[in-house]
């Protein structure tokens, strides 16, 4: 049977291929086909997560003395009767696609395919929002990072340049040209625009991300028609910290 695994979250193999802990994300797992158990690591051990049916359990290593609380994991291991990592993801499929580990919060998600109507221009040379409303992500988040991605289409009035960067609750991700940055060429010339960066931890709160941009001189244009393309904004938080 063929098994279905994500690389560095769902592992799987006998009990002599499992990785060291402290080399795989805190909070993966591991399917063992010798003892029929699934580990998951907390960035230094391994740990019992649950029991996936009878295996051998007469070589069982020492961190089966390790107890695992349940109650801390929003996961029914109830009705595995293999080790096939297939059965592990579907049961984690079937949370309504959100996991709550360790008592923490669901995982969060926002996606933002925006289309005004018409075009977004600035002349600012500081980095101000594009849009307030319609491109602003608020999530709440448990004490983990979160991948920001975005991608937009710019021109310009004359060759000069245009920066784009994020707002995370009022303060810049970027640098001086922000977290992406292209000069154009020529009036009108069509350029790609692209983010995609990881957070540092944040804290265990709400928290609000602003796509901004700026330029150094004349106006730039944000393409956002059917015509031409929307802009995408987006923001996940990660399944480890």
């Amino acid at each position: 049977m063929a098994v279905i695994t994500v690389p560095g979250m769902f592992l799987t193999g006998d009990h002599a291929s499992r990785p060291a802990a402290n080399t795989v994300g805190s909070g993966s797992l591991y399917s063992c086909s010798t003892h029929s158990l699934v580990y998951q690591s907390d960035g230094s051990s391994w740990s019992t997560w649950a029991t996936l049916g009878t295996g051998d359990a007469t070589t069982h290593i020492a961190d089966t003395t390790d107890a695992h609380d349940a109650s801390a994991v929003s996961f029914d291991a109830t009705g595995l009767s293999n080790t096939s990592a297939t059965e592990v993801q579907t049961a984690l499929e079937d949370l309504d696609g959100a996991i709550t580990a360790g008592g923490a919060s669901n995982f969060t998600a926002a996606r933002k395919l925006h289309v005004e109507g018409s075009n977004y221009t600035t002349a600012s040379t500081s980095f101000v929002d594009v849009d307030a409303t319609d491109l602003s992500i608020t999530i709440t988040t448990g004490a983990r990072r979160a991948l920001i991605v975005a991608n937009v289409v710019v021109s310009h009035s004359t060759s000069a340049r245009v920066d784009l960067d994020v707002d995370l609750d009022g303060a810049r991700l970027g640098q001086t040209l922000g977290l992406a940055s292209t000069r154009m060429t020529g009036t009108g010339i069509l350029h790609s625009l692209a983010i995609c960066h990881l957070t540092a931890v944040l804290s265990a709160a709400s928290h609000t991300f602003k796509l901004q941009w700026k330029t150094d001189t004349g106006t730039a244009t944000m393409y956002s028609t059917a015509a031409i393309t929307p802009v995408h904004f987006a923001v996940t938080e990660l399944y480890s910290a």
